[in-house]
């Protein structure tokens, strides 16, 4: 989350997959994530405004009522190089793919061993759905963590399931039909 002493500003957009948050430090640092997965007290010190990020709330409303929407312009979050060249290749993977992590890994500059690397930026990424780091799974097929955990049976992957289906993914027993090594 934010640090404690930031102040933001945020915005909840109801989803199929529960109330979605989109929030704006004063530096200009966007956030976006599931209300569920925050602390209790993650609004503390925020303002809510129903006027944040018009453009931006209209393309995450219409990539959550099943519109294909692009995110190409939106700011990519402050990183790490490795990271940065992550995220910015995840956003590249076409609604309804999936690609590896060390796919993903070599998107971003990298050789495939650097899988867990590109692991590791896609649970930093502080925009989901933006960044859409769902659409990375494992070499396998298996949807491997998100949102921080790497637990199959966790609501994350769950979620993560979900979104892939909502992209009309063929997802089924772990494995997506549009796997990339």
């Amino acid at each position: 989350m934010f640090h404690p002493d930031a102040r933001f500003h945020f915005r909840i957009i109801d989803s199929f997959t529960g109330p979605f948050a989109l929030m704006v430090r004063g530096d200009g640092a966007v956030r976006t994530g599931w209300v569920a997965h925050f602390d209790a007290d993650w609004s503390e010190g925020g303002v809510f405004d129903e006027s944040l990020e018009p453009g931006l709330v209209d393309r995450l409303q219409a990539y959550f009522a099943g519109d294909e929407v692009s995110f190409a312009n939106a700011p990519l979050p402050a990183g790490g190089p490795f990271h940065r060249a992550c995220w910015r290749a995840c956003r590249a993977i076409p609604s309804g793919e999936t690609i590896s992590y060390g796919e993903l890994a070599r998107r971003a500059g990298s050789t495939p061993a650097a899988a867990r690397a590109a692991g590791q930026a896609m649970r930093q990424n502080p925009m989901p759905i933006i960044t859409p780091c769902h659409r990375v799974i494992g070499a396998t097929g298996q949807l491997h963590g998100f949102v921080g955990t790497t637990d199959a049976a966790s609501d994350p992957v769950v979620l993560k399931r979900a979104l892939l289906e909502h992209e009309r993914v063929a997802v089924a027993v772990g494995v997506t039909a549009s796997a990339a090594g």
